[in-house]
């Protein structure tokens, strides 16, 4: 199971839907499996899924036990059993000890426990054995952000953007670290150049404008807040940053018109206020 384990994962990282830093939660893939011949309680899924897989193996010598562990492990972390994942994760890994995803997937079940240490141990193991896993990088990096460590922090970012040079995720994540530590002109000069070679991330655009914003060049900002929109329309932060900047020049037609366009795409509690 070395081989299949081993291989990088291209969509480990929910990137951009956890914690500001952290939308680097692993993606969990679904198991397929045969439907159960009964209902069973949420509490027992877990096992039956596994089961299920265990018993489709049964005979396939390709198969090996490290694979029933990880789809065990998988399970329980859909149902939130996170310890029960991790020692799942565990025992597949005494199958396969070289296996990249697995330190991966283990460094992203402590990371919801809140064991910091533990998941920068696993984000290590990982990249010793797959240096070039955007995805692992982007986690560490916002592990390092959370502890505070800024310049580890910007250093997993930038090895991505190495990469990766187009790579937005790593753009806005170095971006926001720069933002929070106060270095609002380096944060500000860095993703101008990066939207000036990457123009098609709405995520940029709108962390540029956020930016331009607090420099107080509102021009800028408004342009930057529009191409956000352009690239992705029902984009609800954009587009109530735009407005409220409207609303601020007294300019209420305009606002008025950004907030009924997004009602328009995507119903937003926060927009449907502002009317």
């Amino acid at each position: 199971m070395a081989g299949s384990f081993s291989k990088s994962s291209k969509s480990l990282v929910n990137s951009k839907k956890w914690i500001i830093q952290l939308g680097l939660f692993l993606a969990i893939a679904g198991c397929a499996s045969q439907p159960p011949e009964k209902k069973f309680e949420s509490s027992d899924a877990p096992y039956n899924i596994a089961q299920n897989l265990q018993r489709n193996w049964e005979g396939n010598p390709a198969i090996s036990s490290a694979d029933y562990h990880f789809a065990l492990a998988q399970a329980y972390s859909n149902e939130g059993k996170v310890d029960r994942a991790i020692e799942e994760y565990r025992a597949a890994m005494a199958y396969d000890q070289e296996s990249a995803i697995l330190h991966a997937k283990l460094a992203a079940e402590y990371l919801k426990k809140g064991s910091m240490s533990y998941a920068v141990d696993e984000c290590k193991a990982s990249l010793k054995i797959d240096p070039s896993s955007v995805d692992v990088h982007l986690m560490l990096g916002g592990i390092y952000s959370l502890n505070n460590e800024t310049d580890r922090s910007l250093a997993e970012y930038e090895s991505v953007l190495k990469m990766d040079p187009k790579n937005d995720e790593a753009a806005v994540f170095k971006t926001q670290v720069l933002a929070e530590k106060d270095r609002i002109d380096e944060a500000l000069k860095f993703i101008r150049g990066f939207t000036a070679k990457v123009n098609d991330s709405a995520a940029a655009w709108y962390y540029t404008g956020k930016l331009e914003q607090t420099k107080e060049h509102t021009n800028e900002a408004i342009s930057a807040y529009r191409k956000a929109l352009a690239i992705r329309s029902g984009f609800s932060q954009a587009s109530l940053a735009l407005g409220l900047i409207f609303e601020l020049n007294k300019e209420n037609a305009k606002a008025v018109q950004i907030y009924e366009a997004q009602l328009e795409e995507k119903q937003d509690i926060q927009i449907a206020g502002r009317l």
